[in-house]
This record gives structure tokens, sequence and C-alpha cells, in this order.
């Protein structure tokens, strides 16, 4: 026998590079589908004329990452297949505020967690309402369902009025399977949302 020489060591490196490779492949074969909510068309509220500032949106920390979820149990989330295409309370807060801004064509609707701000409170300009939202769950439950939990503040920094405070619970059905579908009935939920924040501003 050669010295330095193993029998099979060829067979091995070729069979190593190749194991080494198919995971390689499959990542670089794999599709990634990004996904953002949509503004949806609801009701006129046209004797709304206030400035209001949509001042606040935060979601709960388990939302807040890239994977659309999905209840499996009473404790566990897993992802759907898609993916966020950003942070998601940014694109609930850019959603809301089109869907606020439809339905009260008379307000002057600004969204100050995108950096579309008003003056100073106070100011001339100030808005003489602030939206505070906090989304608790946007994802799909066990059975597949769009469910939307969320709480909203409203706030009069130019009035002694005391906040207006509400809750809200969503569930709808998508119209097919897959995250299509599921985006798009999470993005109607968000519409029924910005229906009661438009009530709430009506009646203050």
């Amino acid at each position: 026998m050669t010295a330095g020489y193993l029998p099979g060591a060829t067979g091995r490196r070729v069979l190593l590079g190749w194991l080494l490779a198919v995971p390689i492949a499959g990542c670089t074969s794999a599709r990634l589908d990004w996904f953002r909510p949509v503004p949806v068309a609801g009701p006129v509220r046209a004797d709304v004329t206030a400035r209001v500032e949509l001042h606040d949106v935060t979601v709960a920390r388990a939302l807040d990452r890239p994977d659309i979820l999905r209840l499996a149990g009473d404790t566990r989330l897993v992802p759907t297949g898609g993916q966020w295409a950003a942070a998601p309370g940014d694109m609930i807060a850019a959603v809301l505020r089109r869907n606020l801004a439809d339905r009260l064509p008379a307000a002057t609707v600004t969204d100050a967690v995108n950096g579309i701000a008003t003056d100073v409170i106070g100011g001339a300009g100030a808005p003489a309402v602030l939206v505070e939202v906090g989304i608790d769950r946007f994802e799909a439950d066990a059975d597949g369902h769009a469910v939307l939990a969320a709480h909203f503040v409203l706030r009069h920094p130019r009035s002694p009025l005391p906040p207006t405070e509400r809750s809200v619970e969503e569930t709808l059905s998508p119209v097919g399977p897959g995250p299509d579908a599921l985006v798009l009935a999470l993005s109607r939920t968000l519409a029924r949302l910005a229906d009661r924040i438009a009530d709430a501003l009506t009646a203050s």
C-alpha cells in the first residue's frame, strides 16, 4: 500500500461535497413570497372635520417579526409560509392612515408613526385628536380565519374632553387558501378597525 493513501478517500470526498451542496442548492431554489396589507374602502363620515393624527401604533412583540403567523394550539404560533414585506407596525400604520383618510374626507389625517406628523402639540397646525392603537393579535387562528384583536385611544390635547377608549375584535374567513387570501382577509380586519375608529371620532 502506498504511504498516505486511504482506500476510497476520493469517493468519500466526492460524496461529502455532494452532501454539502444539496442544502445550498435547496436554499437557492426556494421561493420566498413577501406580503403587505392593503387599504380597503368603507363608509364615509363627512361630518368629521378635525385634524386627526395617527400618533402611535404598537404591535405585540410576538407578532413583530417577518413571518405571517398562524395559531397552532393554545400556545404555539407557526409560520404560514409568507413573510411581511416590512415591519408589521409600519405597514399597519400606513394602511390605517389611508383607511381613515378615505373614511374622513373632510378631515386632515396624518401619520406620526411613519414620519408624516403635524406641528408640535398646541401649535397652530396641531392635531385636535390623537389616535393611539395597540395590535394584540394579527394572525390566522387554528382554523385559518384572519383574526384581529386591537384597542385604541382617542386623546384631545386641545380640549378638556376625556380620552375615548375602545376594544375591537374581528374574525374573518379568507376567500381561499394560502397567504395571499389570508393577507387580504387581515386587510379587511384593519378596515373594520378603521370603521370603529371613525365611528368613535364621529361621536367625540
